[in-house]
């Protein structure tokens, strides 16, 4: 899966207010354009099962492997994202986005006249959130490092397939030379090799169990 470019959106809002706290409201999708929500939008990672297409003369053809995990935004919800706080004080927070609306990081701070414990309390808050947000972009990326290795063992073993075909291939010839059939004998082990060695890289059981270095 390639890798996607984090979009830097920083959301500064400035209120009067003691203490801070982050709100979340689902707002649905049927939101008009142009029309006014109370915060930020964004939408929340979800894992779907994704099955790959190909192109023909005879239309799309569904590719005949296993489903793959990846988790994309959720386009069936929609949220918004906002703060409140109390009198004598100052908030302010930044958002980090990601490119598919997703947040990356969410950071609220605030300034206070009053009571150190309500200074305190707002940077509570905001490492909970960064914590909590860097736990799920650690568990994002494990999924798309998974995915990743799943394509990269099926792409090894197609190509050891075909090192096999072109290997009996030559043998069916009846003026292989010894220097032919060695070169087809060593491209398909290579091949086999290789895709053991994504296999395992997958967490899979190896295709080619009798092959081994």
């Amino acid at each position: 899966m390639r890798t996607l470019t984090c979009l830097l959106c920083v959301i500064l809002l400035s209120l009067t207010g003691c203490a801070a706290q982050i709100v979340v409201t689902e707002i649905g999708n049927n939101v008009e354009p142009g029309e006014a929500i109370n915060g930020f939008p964004f939408r929340i990672p979800k894992r779907f099962e994704v099955v790959i297409f190909e192109k023909s003369d005879q239309g799309y053809q569904e590719v005949k492997t296993k489903p793959i995990p990846v988790t994309i935004a959720d386009p069936d919800r929609l949220f918004a994202l906002n703060f409140k706080s109390q009198m004598f004080s100052s908030a302010t927070m930044e958002v980090t986005v990601n490119p598919d609306n997703t947040i990356q990081e969410v950071t609220l701070t605030s300034k206070t006249t009053g009571a150190k414990t309500l200074t305190a309390l707002g940077t509570q808050i905001d490492s909970l959130a960064t914590a909590e947000q860097a736990r799920k972009n650690a568990v994002k990326a494990a999924e798309t490092a998974s995915a990743s290795a799943l394509l990269a063992a099926d792409k090894a073993k197609q190509a050891a397939d075909l090192a096999t075909l072109l290997y009996h291939t030559v043998l069916a010839k009846a003026n292989a030379t010894p220097v032919e059939l060695l070169k087809a004998a060593q491209a398909e082990r290579t091949a086999q090799l290789n895709a053991n060695e994504k296999a395992r890289l997958a967490n899979r059981p190896p295709y080619f169990p009798d092959v081994t270095p």
